[in-house]
């Protein structure tokens, strides 16, 4: 009923999740992504660098994920791609995979030189959005994540709460 772009979605799960770290006590909760688009770590709060990614609700069942992705790549990269054997495209997605981890440790690193603290927690924090009812859920989950499944047992693990927005 109430179609969102997905920039829009990703705005409001970023925007509810500041919110409801500043409600539990994270006063100092902040994007990093404000003069970045695409920043490896999306919020700073305490003494963690957060990861956040958001759903919706109407996802399909192959898209009830969260997911880092790789990106489309460039114009040489495609033309290499289409000359990779499958196991080939595996390796190199896999090489690019374990690149968007280690960039995001990288700036965990950075974050806590720059802002003179001891070592960050690596945190990822995800929101399933429903529009048309205008709530949303919130889970917590400890590190960066290639992938975490809508599977009830991980809902279970990282519930963290149910909030109104707008």
């Amino acid at each position: 009923k109430s179609p969102l772009s997905k920039q829009e979605v990703g705005r409001i799960g970023e925007q509810v999740i500041i919110a409801h770290l500043q409600r539990t006590g994270m006063r100092d909760a902040r994007p990093l992504n404000a003069k970045i688009a695409n920043a490896p770590v999306d919020v700073v709060a305490d003494h963690s660098a957060i990861e956040v990614k958001t759903g919706l609700v109407s996802n399909g069942a192959s898209a009830q994920q969260w997911r880092a992705t790789i990106g489309q790549p460039g114009k040489a990269e495609t033309e290499a791609l289409k000359r990779m054997s499958s196991g080939q495209k595996r390796e190199c997605n896999q090489t690019k995979a374990a690149k968007i981890i280690e960039r995001k440790e990288a700036k965990v690193v950075e974050l806590a030189r720059d802002l003179g603290k001891p070592p960050l927690k690596s945190v990822t924090m995800t929101t399933i959005l429903n529009p048309n009812t205008r709530t949303v859920d919130v889970f917590r989950f400890e590190g960066f994540h290639l992938r975490i499944g809508w599977t009830p047992a991980n809902l279970a693990r990282g519930y963290v709460g149910t909030y109104r927005y707008g």
